[in-house]
């Protein structure tokens, strides 16, 4: 599963960490990106969502 899969099922951040054997920094980042995604905000990925 995502990080932010996980985030929306309730994990908190130290949890999916451990689960995902990666840092809490790129945990946030990860679902800080996809709910930006998910929201159409995130200037990277604008104009490649269809």
């Amino acid at each position: 599963m995502s990080a932010y899969s996980l985030f929306l099922l309730g994990y908190d951040t130290h949890e999916i960490s451990l689960r995902l054997g990666i840092s809490e920094a790129k945990v946030l980042k990860r679902i800080t990106i996809a709910r930006d995604v998910a929201n159409n905000t995130h200037t990277e990925f604008e104009g490649r969502l269809l």
